[in-house]
């Protein structure tokens, strides 16, 4: 950064070539011929020293090859197994030397204490202390775009029951007739805790943006208030570009040689709609703004490339979102598309489905022809842990984790896809 521009006030009079004013003299007066008036004392030079630029000091000057906007936490989730417990957290940035703060204050002031609430880079560390069960996510900022965000957990010990004195039981009084022998008590079956995925799935497909535009943006609250409420996979990732290669692996295993959004294809493989269909189950397809003929190309805001099961002859999916797997499809506006990320995360607050696993996932990075093409992912429902999880999975994976919750043969790239264990 340059140093602050200096304005330096010439004195008055006449500026010279170098810049410098000098002082105006006052005009001599010549005596008149025969007086006696003696000659003039000159004025004093006056020299004026220009106020010297003042020099910018390190905390205002970055470093020459710092990257702007990246914060890197350590680490990156924090589990407290107790009240009043106590860890650090740090939020480092090479080479910077200003505030850092933090905003647990309001993001999980009810669950954590967090000091201090600002602090000096390049290496700002922060205490941590456990104040009441639950989960909510902090993120640390710097003041040029840089962020960086902790997940926390915390979970209260069960109180320790109050012991108290036995209450003594009396003899009992003998007695000629014996008492009848109690029928035995069955003992209740165990409650099995439902495995991840027994109920409805719903898949909603976002566009068009990494984490690195979503993960710690105050403009999406719904969506960084999902990584305290499931798993977030921190390493998923497209599978192609543009749009609409990647919405056909997400329902067939197969991007189906297509490498653009176009709106003329057929195909009439095996799909996940299929599958479901042939095992007695039901795939809905929910795609918001969408005219009675599905194969429209466009029509207002809705895309066709971005309806899969459009593609696939015959068309079996329900247009109602109560299937045993769901697709839903926000329109251009709702998904980020076109729209900003406010607007889909305003829609997904709205829009979110009331029961079973939900899974949210963003087709492709922004710049999705360059690597690594990453994707925001979270799974959040039943049987789902709170962690973040650092697998390198990709759509494919996605996939073949609803086809195996659902008995369902793998489909084509789904099958040697790494698999996802919630």
């Amino acid at each position: 950064m340059a140093p602050p521009a200096v304005t330096t006030q010439a004195p008055t009079g006449q500026p010279t070539a170098a810049g410098t004013a000098v002082p105006s003299q006052p005009p001599l007066t010549s005596p008149t011929p025969g007086s006696t008036h003696p000659s003039p004392t000159p004025a004093p030079t006056h020299v004026t020293t220009p106020t010297p630029r003042p020099t910018a000091s390190a905390a205002s000057t970055p470093t020459p090859g710092m990257t702007p906007g990246l914060l890197i936490a350590s680490p990156t989730a924090l589990n407290f197994a107790s009240l009043s417990a106590t860890s650090s957290f740090s939020a480092k940035e090479s080479f910077y030397l200003q505030s850092i703060t933090q905003d647990a204050s309001t993001s999980c002031g009810n669950i954590v204490s967090m000091s201090p609430s600002s602090s000096t880079g390049p290496n700002a560390v922060f205490s941590v202390t456990a104040k009441a069960a639950g989960s909510c996510t902090v993120t640390a900022r710097d003041n040029h775009g840089g962020w960086a965000a902790l997940i926390i957990h915390v979970t209260a010990p069960s109180p320790t029951p109050t012991a108290t004195a036995p209450t003594a039981t009396p003899t009992p009084v003998a007695t000629r007739t014996p008492a009848p022998t109690p029928a035995p008590t069955a003992t209740p079956a165990p409650t099995a805790t439902p495995a991840a995925g027994g109920g409805p799935i719903n898949l909603i497909i976002m566009e068009n943006h990494s984490p690195s535009e979503l993960i710690g943006n105050s403009s999406a609250p719904f969506i960084n208030g999902l990584l305290s409420k499931g798993e977030y996979f921190s390493n998923a990732h497209g599978v192609a570009h543009p749009s609409e290669p990647n919405y056909l692996a997400l329902f067939s295993g197969s991007t189906q040689g297509v490498t653009d959004d176009g709106c003329s294809y057929s195909f009439s493989g095996s799909n996940l709609s299929s599958q479901l269909k042939a095992k007695g189950l039901t795939f809905g397809g929910y795609a918001e703004s969408a005219p009675a003929d599905l194969r429209t190309c466009t029509s207002g805001e809705y895309a066709q490339k971005h309806v899969p099961w459009a593609y696939f002859t015959p068309l079996t999916a329900s247009t109602t979102v109560t299937g045993d797997v769901n697709f839903i499809v926000p329109n251009l506006i709702s998904d980020m598309h076109d729209g900003t990320i406010a607007q889909g995360d305003s829609w997904l607050a709205s829009h979110w489905p009331a029961s079973g696993i939900t899974i949210v996932v963003w087709d492709e990075a922004e710049h999705a022809e360059y690597a690594p093409n990453d994707v925001v992912l979270i799974f959040v429902g039943p049987g789902v842990p709170v962690r973040q999880n650092a697998t390198n999975v990709n759509h494919y994976s996605i996939l073949k984790w609803i086809e195996n919750a659902k008995g369902l043969s793998c489909l084509g790239n789904a099958c040697a896809a790494t698999s996802i264990a919630l």
